[in-house]
């Protein structure tokens, strides 16, 4: 750049370097690059493109309450100077309000303030971009709500990953794309997406986007039931902020400790989330704090402190987080005889599933109303919810409602019938390791009477009663419909446990299977 006699020309180059820096997770570089690009220029384009990426390296830093009002500031002088760049700058505004979340100290940082702000947006070009589509949408999301918002969300979705499919697609939309997904209880679009998301990421060096990406992916390996993959992808972005300055990306670490049942460590991990949180102003960490608590609380059957965790958790509408607390206040506050507040919680998340249509959505919807229903209503309700969520993701989830069902018919005196969904859900808890669940259902298991069988021995030794028992089926032959026939569960929950058994012992197939010298009861 001194070889570059020209001041624009300096000023250009100035700030393409400034870009790369930025990407590469070097904010002190990038900084200084921006103030030379601006002492230098004349230009008034590159003047706010100069505000605009001093506005997301102050995002990147902190993440909290000054970014959405930069972001606004930089997108008011792109409008006449570059539309489309104008567009994609209210949407990051709008992101970085979504983050400040509750957080907000007035009308420049609020969310739905910044979303009465980007309707003055250049409009959307004739074929509109996914980005375009998402800023239309999240302006509704923010101002009317989410079931008016939910069709223009999934309008725009599912232009991203045609998008995404076509090779266009720009991953560091990812931030927006993950929760809108949520919000919008699409589980299989925020797997896919994120995953491939992360890998387009890390191929490219975007240091400054990859921690938040990896922390994305360490929460879908919760909610999938990978635990083990967790502490891996969680040391790889403490490593990368380390480097980079930025905040650390460790909302995870609570909602993992819930999920294991780690009372002390989980509940270290929301107050320290909080506090971090609260001194940065990103409003949105308080809201997964707290519902990381009430699942902590619900799994340890401690239903008061669950229900003020997650009614307060969902007092604040976080897109992403608000429908997820209400399905952990629906559980906490049935147990507690806040019938009312159970049935407010239902009615609102009825109303977002029903806006939704996503098998995770029809499924928490079934088993949220069951849990507030009249005995002849409940046991369809229990068995809608189970089978739509064995067809979705969030194998936490599908555990726990096998494990409410039981509890259910245990207390209508159907021990038989409870034994069988509380064996399923007490293996699919161990097995991945999800402690304070597998303990609550252990418990029930011993009221309805089940026996303690004798444990295995030798390599077979790892496995639980009912992996056991599907062990010596498929060992003798019995197909995956004939054993779930025999065990009253669904032939996909046998394929389920059969890829745990085979990982455990060492074989990838039922010929092997059938090889190895086991002593099973």
């Amino acid at each position: 750049m001194d070889l570059t006699p020209e001041p624009d020309r300096r000023a250009k180059r100035a700030f393409t370097a400034a870009q790369t820096a930025f990407d590469a997770g070097d904010p002190n570089t990038a900084g200084k690059l921006l103030t030379l690009a601006n002492g230098l220029g004349t230009d008034e384009f590159l003047s706010a493109r100069v505000d605009l990426l001093r506005a997301k390296l102050a995002f990147a830093a902190r993440r909290g309450r000054d970014a959405p009002a930069l972001l606004i500031a930089a997108a008011k002088r792109l409008r006449s100077l570059d539309p489309l760049l104008a567009r994609e700058t209210y949407l990051e505004a709008l992101l970085a309000s979504i983050i400040v979340g509750r957080l907000s100290t007035g009308p420049d940082n609020s969310a739905p303030m910044v979303a009465r702000e980007a309707r003055d947006a250049p409009p959307a070009p004739a074929s509109p971009r996914a980005i375009d589509l998402l800023l239309d949408g999240l302006i509704v999301r923010l101002i009317e709500g989410h079931v008016a918002a939910a069709p223009l969300l999934k309008r725009a979705m599912d232009e991203y990953l045609l998008e995404e499919a076509a090779g266009s697609a720009v991953a560091r939309w990812h931030d927006i794309t993950s929760r809108v997904s949520l919000d919008l209880f699409d589980q299989d679009t925020y797997a896919s997406l994120t995953a491939r998301q992360l890998e387009s990421i890390r191929a490219t060096g975007a240091l400054t986007l990859l921690p938040i990406a990896l922390s994305t992916y360490a929460g879908l390996c919760v909610t999938s039931g990978r635990f083990s993959q967790v502490a891996e992808v969680l040391e790889e972005a403490d490593l990368i902020t380390t480097a980079t300055g930025a905040p650390m990306q460790r909302l995870i670490n609570p909602y993992l400790a819930a999920y294991r049942g780690q009372e002390q460590l989980c509940r270290e991990h929301v107050r320290a989330t909080i506090e971090a949180a609260t001194s940065r102003g990103e409003g949105i960490a308080v809201a997964v704090a707290l519902y990381s608590a009430a699942i902590l609380h619900n799994g340890l059957g401690q239903y008061a402190e669950a229900l003020t965790a997650a009614i307060t958790a969902a007092d604040y509408d976080d897109i992403g987080m608000c429908g997820w607390a209400l399905v952990e206040a629906v559980e906490a506050a049935s147990r507690c005889g806040e019938s009312t507040v159970a049935a407010d919680a239902v009615r609102q998340l009825l109303e977002r599933a029903d806006a939704s249509g996503t098998q995770a959505a029809l499924g928490i919807a079934a088993r949220s109303k069951a849990l507030v229903s009249s005995p002849s209503v409940a046991e369809d309700e229990y068995r809608r919810a189970i089978a739509h969520l064995e067809r979705s993701p969030v194998v936490v989830h599908w555990g726990r409602s096998h494990l409410i069902y039981g509890e259910w018919l245990r207390r209508n005196n159907r021990r038989a019938d409870a034994r069988t969904e509380l064996r399923t859900a007490y293996d699919m808890f161990v097995q991945i390791g999800a402690d304070g669940f597998a303990e609550r259902a252990r418990r029930e298991l011993r009221a309805t009477g089940e026996s303690v069988l004798r444990q295995p021995k030798g390599a077979a030794a790892g496995l639980t009663t009912q992996e056991s028992y599907i062990t010596r089926l498929a060992r003798e032959g019995y197909t995956n419909s004939e054993i779930a026939a025999q065990l009253f569960i669904s032939p996909r929950t046998v394929e389920w446990h059969l890829r745990k058994i085979f990982a455990k012992l060492g074989v990838t197939s039922r010929r092997e299977l059938r090889k190895l010298a086991l002593e099973l009861p």
